[in-house]
């Protein structure tokens, strides 16, 4: 991860700024059930601050969760009153040079407004620092579908996606329908969405009434639909980077997992990459992928974390790699995971969890997850067990992670 500059950061974790961006009114807020859940995870930027860097939150840690931070992971933060935000750092005197919500949208652009006034000046020279015309288009799936044209052009007998199962766009339900003589089994996706919400799985060659009142819903709040085939998929894995002006930094690799729906379920800590992959081949597809990015002029409209998704697929027994299934213009779960190794032992590994289940409040799998996994430290530091990052107190919701020895 990048180091500390010294500059004050503000945090604010908004993991519905795709939904915000889709909507692109600056006083959209998202509904009961989404507010919920963001409250829930809302200490997930911790696991960034250092220094004099503020948290933004909706309310304050538990007793018991702020001395578990402090003691277990070493984490003293530093919160303020989302709901009061400019008035409280006004008040405390800590402007910060830098603002890091999860992710931009119009709507936190305009709850930051009066904040961008104590920024940097080189801040304020960042491509992201501003809402542009450009911007919503930007940060749809269409980037990732002109990334993944970009790198199969630049390495046409690499084993990349070949160009008949990239994905289409349609723009009315007889286009969709039209594409099943293409492709037998569709996956459609909202232009703006994220970790597998806003996606329809079509497995058998026809649009039932459910599939085409989701369409035209889709449709009608944001004008198209990617259109793409159901592969044959091995495995799931990412690759992270941190864009600054003109020029890009390959972050670190990931795996996750999802349900049968392509809706995330965790990631994992320190994979064990010579059970998939080898450390040249990884830091080779990498490199291809940052050029496609730079190619594409990425540097130059964007700064920020990108996290990009891709998969191992097999078409006629044949092994391909899809290297751009989305790209993440934000803070994103697989870089928690990243930044997890940081706080944990050398020698520990396992899996970052996101708990969602109303009827089974967090509260309940916290207590559940502590007789079963005790945790375990060694050098002060986790290396088996479970610990929460969210407040079990609290939170319906939740974050959690589960160590072991990775000897």
């Amino acid at each position: 991860m990048p180091p500390n500059s010294g500059k004050i950061k503000l945090f604010i974790f908004n993991p519905t700024c795709e939904m915000a961006i889709a909507n692109g009114t600056i006083s959209w807020s998202a509904n009961k059930h989404l507010q919920q859940f963001e409250k829930d995870l809302e200490y997930l930027p911790l696991l960034f601050t250092s220094g004099n860097d503020l948290l933004a939150v909706h309310r304050y840690p538990s007793a018991i969760f702020n001395e578990w931070l402090n003691k277990t992971l070493k984490l003293k933060p530093k919160l303020i009153d989302r709901a009061h935000l400019t008035a409280d750092i006004e008040k405390n005197g800590s402007f910060p040079d830098e603002l890091h919500p999860w992710g931009w949208s119009p709507a936190m652009h305009n709850e930051l407004k009066y904040l961008k006034s104590y920024t940097s000046a080189d801040f304020e020279k960042s491509p992201s620092s501003q809402w542009k015309a450009e911007s919503k288009s930007f940060y749809g799936r269409s980037t990732a579908l002109e990334l993944l044209k970009t790198i199969v052009a630049q390495y046409p007998h690499d084993k990349f996606l070949p160009y008949r199962y990239h994905p289409e766009v349609a723009n009315s339900t007889e286009a969709v329908e039209k594409l099943f003589e293409k492709w037998p089994k569709l996956v459609l996706k909202a232009p703006w969405s994220a970790s597998g919400r806003g996606i329809q799985i079509l497995r058998y060659g026809y649009l039932n009434t459910s599939n085409r009142q989701w369409i035209n819903s889709v449709l009608k709040q944001q004008g198209h639909i990617m259109v793409e085939p159901l592969l044959n998929k091995t495995m799931d894995f990412s690759m992270h980077f941190h864009i600054y002006r003109n020029h890009i930094q390959y972050v670190g690799y990931g795996e996750f997992k999802t349900n049968k729906n392509g809706q995330y379920e965790q990631n994992i800590i320190k994979p064990n990459i010579k059970n998939s992959h080898s450390s040249a081949w990884i830091e080779t597809l990498a490199k291809k992928i940052k050029e496609a990015l730079l190619i594409n002029g990425i540097d130059k409209r964007y700064e920020g974390y990108a996290g990009v998704d891709l998969m191992h697929v097999k078409i006629n027994d044949e092994s391909y790699i899809h290297p751009f299934v989305e790209v993440n213009w934000r803070y994103n779960m697989g870089l928690i995971a990243l930044q997890l190794e940081q706080f944990i032992h050398s020698e520990a590994g396992g899996s970052f969890h996101i708990h969602i289940n109303p009827q089974k409040p967090f509260s309940e799998i916290h207590n559940q997850l502590v007789n079963d996994y005790p945790l375990i430290l060694q050098n002060d530091l986790p290396l088996a067990g479970y610990f929460p990052l969210s407040d079990p107190d609290k939170a319906v919701s939740g974050a959690y992670v589960i160590l072991t020895p990775n000897r």
